[in-house]
């Protein structure tokens, strides 16, 4: 759960994101407004460029302050701060008058950086993930060194073991296995990491229970947040495997877990 600080400091991220949308969304309508009543004609390059940069610093501004509270970036502040830049360049940019190459250059430039700032976020979003896994890993806990059934160690469990269907969503899977005098358990955990929180946890029972603590290694393959997985505590009895990230969750997801535990028998 959320600590008091947490929630106030995401309240205050909150209502600082949309007091700067706001700002952002007013300033283009005053601006189209006064074009179209004659308050001023096209300005200068140099002022393009201004209006555009002190546009672009507010739009990251209202996308860092959504982040920190927790909201996703197609949020409404991030949206109606972008809103509020296209509106103040069309009301000194339109219609064109590039009347000199100096012209030219400043709308270019003023164009391309600001479909940038506009168009980023959602750009990167679609793009496909590559690359090594970004997940960091705890090392092993425990001090008895055990071979694994197959002989290798850190071998997991495929989500797809099972060989029939199953009627429902897959929240655990687990086998157990006696080698060489070696008890040992594996398989597979979902943790669900809920919408703005930056800790999860999952809980894995052992039945029977190990004769002795065992030592258990917890890995996963998710690439999509940047979080620590690690075992976090760790009894004859069962296992507490907890998930850290970075920064809060944007929306709810689940991160698959390979676990191995083993013990002399």
């Amino acid at each position: 759960m959320l600590s008091a600080a947490g929630a106030l400091e995401r309240t205050f991220c909150g209502a600082a994101a949309g007091c700067v949308a706001a700002s952002c969304i007013a300033s283009g309508i005053t601006l189209c407004l006064r074009r179209l009543s004659g308050g001023f004609d096209s300005p200068a390059a140099a002022t393009m460029l201004t209006v555009t940069a002190v546009g672009a610093a507010l739009v990251l501004l209202v996308d860092g302050l959504a982040r920190a509270a927790a909201t996703a970036r197609s949020g409404p502040w991030p949206v109606a701060a972008r809103a509020g830049l296209v509106l103040a360049l069309s009301a000194i940019a339109l219609p064109l008058r590039l009347a000199s190459p100096l012209d030219c250059v400043s709308f270019a430039a003023a164009a391309l950086f600001a479909g940038a700032v506009i168009g980023g976020p959602w750009l990167a979003a679609g793009r496909p993930r590559t690359g090594r896994p970004r997940l960091a890993v705890s090392p092993p806990t425990g001090s008895a060194d055990v071979e694994h059934p197959s002989g290798r160690r850190g071998e997991v469990v495929p989500a797809a073991a099972a060989a029939t269907s199953v009627p429902g969503h897959l929240l655990q899977r687990f086998e157990r296995y006696d080698s060489v005098g070696t008890d040992c358990l594996r398989g597979r955990i979902a943790v669900a990491v809920p919408q703005g929180a930056r800790t999860a946890h999952g809980h894995v029972g052992f039945c029977p229970p190990f004769t002795q603590t065992p030592v258990v290694e917890v890995t996963t393959e998710y690439d999509g947040v940047e979080a620590v997985v690690s075992a976090a505590e760790i009894l004859p009895w069962g296992v507490r495997i907890e998930c850290r990230l970075d920064e809060p969750a944007e929306e709810a997801f689940e991160i698959p877990v390979d676990l191995v535990a083993s013990a002399p028998v």
